[in-house]
């Protein structure tokens, strides 16, 4: 029997959410979780660690209705459902997941705030406290993306020169990920004016 998810719970899952990504990404020793080389951590650990920090009950259920809610596709669970990781994101050096080799058809973009881009027009786009830099196949995603690090409405776009020779590489939730980009593969998307 499926488990009914009431609107306070979802509000409450979306703290869980955050929490969860965190955790996967950046500190599973938070919340005392084992984690391997590849970023999977197992379910029954993860539920019982995190149904402890909370103080609540998470059920297999609601995990994966976080899984199959978040709108960026943050989280993948293995094909037995035992174990589960975030897609990209990690700012754990020891996390080395084996992505594929991605060649784009067409520039990429990545959102940012706008006191950033003299520096990364100067030196380039790093990953910073991430292990790769995240691009973007089309402008609307990297605006949604630059929006959360970006104080004012609108992030400035990057373009990122399809031509840049680098090592792309796609996580399977369609982030373009790559180590670093050299700046005179940058510039700055040009609004176009009526």
């Amino acid at each position: 029997m499926k488990q009914e998810i009431t609107e306070s719970r979802v509000k409450e899952l979306g703290q869980i959410s955050q929490f969860l990504c965190f955790l996967l990404r950046h500190k599973p020793q938070a919340a005392n979780l084992n984690m391997d080389t590849n970023g999977w951590v197992a379910v029954d650990q993860l539920i019982s660690n995190i149904s402890e920090a909370k103080k609540t009950k998470l059920s297999f259920e609601e995990l994966q209705f976080i899984v199959e809610s978040d709108e960026e596709g943050r989280y993948t669970f293995n094909s037995e459902n035992s174990s589960i990781r975030c897609q990209q994101g990690h700012s754990l050096d020891w996390v080395n997941i084996q992505y594929e080799s991605y060649s784009p058809n067409s520039d990429l973009y990545h959102g940012t705030k706008s006191e950033s881009v003299a520096s990364i027009l100067s030196n380039g786009l790093f990953g910073r406290k991430r292990n790769y830099v995240h691009l973007s196949i089309n402008i609307q995603k990297a605006t949604r993306v630059g929006k959360r690090h970006s104080k004012e409405k609108m992030p400035v776009i990057l373009v990122i020169d399809k031509n840049t020779p680098v090592d792309f590489k796609i996580s399977d939730n369609g982030v373009i990920l790559v180590d670093f980009v050299p700046p005179q593969y940058i510039s700055i998307l040009k609004e176009d004016k009526d």
